[in-house]
């Protein structure tokens, strides 16, 4: 017997536990059988016993029913014994009823209940191939990925004949500006919306595509994710699409925002830049950075074939911006690491900074100070001390105890005269202020430093 079969049996008897329990109680409150206090107390312990088991013998679920059993007979014996003699024989049905309504409940749940659920619960989603797990999500319509010759299966779906066209075409991101909202005698304006990591501004990539696939826009427009690391903006990832702000077209100004909109009520926690060059989307990427997605949005009944899809869907040599890397061409982005250590905080001298941007002065020293290698893995925050604004703080989040120790012996040794004088160079523990310094970049596995 299968142990699936074997816990199926032990249900079944007892379930004939409670039946006869139950029987028992009617025949004592009839007085055909009655039962003596003690023997009563000692059945209603075993049974509740018996629920907790019943119930899997874990989980709030066997734990509320076996407090029910116990406790209701309980509770309606005070009531009952405060009525006494005085109580009609209707009260008396109704406490004997109430009292009984837990065993009454447990007999209703039959086990052949659990066994179909069990079965339910096993049995591998229609449609599934043999072998294949029921969790297995199934494959998503196609779309666009940065490889114009790639297939992957990510929502939402696209026209089959707009996808061939771009293969066939071997169209590239940011490679007709008329894909990008103007004429060619226009520089091109966009809009970015900034995330600090790559799972976000996938998500939210995702959800303006949903939207676009169920209200497609007025004008056939390019949309891109990429790995921005020159960016000014702390955020590193980057949604971009036409500028759909003054001077845009109206129809698609108020589709954009919609979109946009929507997307938001799937994530927030992103910023926003609009009205830049798309010039500026080559220099953002780099050579570090590479776009990560992108597809082309059309209108509803757009024809790939038609002189307008013949005059969108082509990268003529002039007519777009410089090429850019994509991912998976040669081209590994580096991932942000997840930390797990203390914070180690190091403290600058604002006042010792020539420059304007001083922060970013005292990041790129830190980096000098204790060395890529000994950094690697890290995520860096950064800030103003509050509230004197004296200082300059760099959190740097470790992976482990070892290389914290190791950034704060290399911060100790080091005689750089930019470093904090009258305060402590170094603050561990609940001592750096983390809430209140944004985040600056991290330093890849492999000693690569990525941030402003």
């Amino acid at each position: 017997m299968s142990a699936s079969r074997g816990t199926q049996s032990v249900r079944w008897i007892i379930w004939a536990v409670f039946f006869l329990y139950l029987c028992s109680q009617v025949l004592g409150f009839v007085r055909v059988l009655p039962l003596p206090l003690r023997a009563g107390l000692v059945l209603r312990i075993v049974v509740a016993v018996f629920t907790y088991v019943y119930f899997g013998g874990s989980g709030s679920k066997a734990l509320g029913w076996t407090l029910t059993v116990l406790l209701v007979p309980v509770v309606v014996g005070f009531l009952a014994r405060a009525v006494g003699s005085h109580g009609s024989m209707a009260v008396m049905w109704t406490f004997f009823v109430v009292t009984n309504l837990p065993m009454l409940g447990l007999v209703l749940q039959w086990p052949g209940s659990f066994g179909d659920r069990q079965r339910a619960a096993k049995r591998p989603a229609a449609g599934a191939a043999a072998g294949t797990p029921a969790s297995r999500p199934a494959a998503a319509p196609l779309r666009t990925s940065a490889s114009p010759s790639a297939t992957k299966a990510v929502e939402p779906p696209a026209d089959a004949a707009l996808m061939e066209a771009i293969a066939r075409n071997g169209l590239r991101p940011l490679g007709n500006k008329k894909r990008l909202g103007f004429g060619e005698d226009k520089d091109c304006l966009d809009y970015r919306a900034q995330f600090r990591d790559r799972g976000s501004a996938l998500a939210y990539y995702k959800a303006f595509l949903s939207h676009a696939s169920k209200n497609p826009p007025p004008v056939l427009i390019e949309v891109i994710v990429a790995f921005t690391p020159n960016t000014i903006y702390s955020e590193k990832y980057s949604m971009v699409l036409p500028y759909f702000n003054v001077g845009a077209r109206e129809d698609y100004s108020q589709w954009a925002r919609n979109a946009i909109m929507s997307s938001n009520d799937t994530l927030r926690q992103h910023s926003y830049s609009a009205g830049n060059s798309y010039s500026y989307v080559p220099s953002s990427i780099g050579a570090q950075g590479a776009v990560i997605e992108w597809t082309i949005v059309a209108p509803r009944g757009f024809d790939p074939d038609s002189p307008e899809g013949q005059e969108l869907l082509v990268d003529p040599p002039d007519g777009g911006y410089k090429e850019v890397a994509i991912e998976g061409r040669g081209v590994a982005l580096p991932d942000k690491p997840d930390p797990c250590g203390p914070w180690i905080g190091v403290l600058f001298e604002i006042s010792a900074f020539s420059e304007a941007l001083y922060g970013r002065a005292a990041t790129k020293l830190l980096l000098e100070i204790v060395g890529l290698k000994d950094l690697s893995g890290c995520v860096i925050h950064g800030g103003d001390v509050l509230p004197e604004c004296k200082y300059w703080c760099n959190a740097v989040h470790t992976g482990s105890q070892e290389q914290a120790e190791l950034i704060q012996l290399a911060v100790l040794e080091s005689e750089n005269g930019k470093l904090a004088h009258e305060a402590p160079s170094l603050l561990t523990g609940g001592e750096v202020p983390v809430n209140t310094l944004p985040f600056q970049g991290f330093v890849s596995k492999d000693g690569k430093y990525v941030g402003v």
